[in-house]
């Protein structure tokens, strides 16, 4: 598993950025919190428990990075879409 510098720094990992670059490079994709641990734990070698993995999708909601929907009563996240070009 790698840690960014930042992270280094303080300590502490943020389970966020590696949940973020799982997200990214499955951009056309959507995952459940479940789907997400075990990709963590297949791709990085992060074993986390589900409650931990949640609080790292909503952090990331919440930054506006990635968007979360209900389908068939299962909360769904993915990566949000860039908006490119003037507001």
């Amino acid at each position: 598993m790698l840690i960014s510098r930042g992270e280094f720094r303080r300590r502490r990992i943020d389970l966020s950025l590696a949940i973020a670059e799982l997200l990214a490079d499955n951009s056309e994709l959507g995952f459940t919190v479940d789907e997400v641990r075990r990709l963590l734990i297949e791709t990085s070698g992060i074993n986390e428990d589900l409650t931990a993995v949640e609080h790292g999708l909503e952090t990331l909601v919440s930054q506006g990075r990635a968007e979360t929907a209900e389908i068939d009563g299962e909360q769904w996240y993915t990566i949000a879409e860039r908006r490119l070009g003037f507001l």
